[in-house]
């Protein structure tokens, strides 16, 4: 029997890119609903966070100090929820990993996109302190 390595090669290839296209389709896709659900919470963050803000202003704080807090509280909570988000996406990325290599009898290969990791934070970020400071400034 005729092996062709090269065609093996040149199709895992394209399989491979074809999965790194995928994987970038639904980052896209994800990043939007996120960037959607993010201006929803912002909202009702604030609509929730009134009563704390009007005590605060009568104490004497100026309007850049509450956009300063809020900004604060919204970048430890994206940070935080960033942090959980990779671990637990990290271990079961890894679990269906191994699976899968189990079941196919092939070597576990770990490769962390981080291009695309750092860049989702990053946008993450300019997003929530964008939607954060433009939420409060208005109220």
């Amino acid at each position: 029997m005729v092996f062709d390595y090269r065609g093996v090669k040149d199709n895992m290839h394209t399989m491979t890119t074809v999965f790194q296209v995928f994987i970038i389709f639904l980052a896209v896709i994800a990043f939007v609903i996120v960037f959607f659900m993010l201006i929803v919470s912002a909202k009702t963050n604030l609509k929730d966070k009134m009563w704390e803000f009007g005590v605060l202003r009568a104490i004497g704080l100026r309007k850049a100090q509450l956009v300063r807090i809020y900004l604060y509280e919204s970048i430890a909570v994206f940070t935080s929820s960033a942090i959980a988000g990779l671990v637990i996406g990290f271990i079961l990325a890894l679990t269906l990993s191994l699976q899968f290599n189990l079941f196919l009898e092939l070597p576990l290969q770990v490769s962390f996109p981080t291009w695309l990791v750092v860049s989702m934070i990053l946008l993450g970020l300019v997003m929530q302190s964008w939607v954060g400071v433009s939420r409060a400034w208005v109220k």
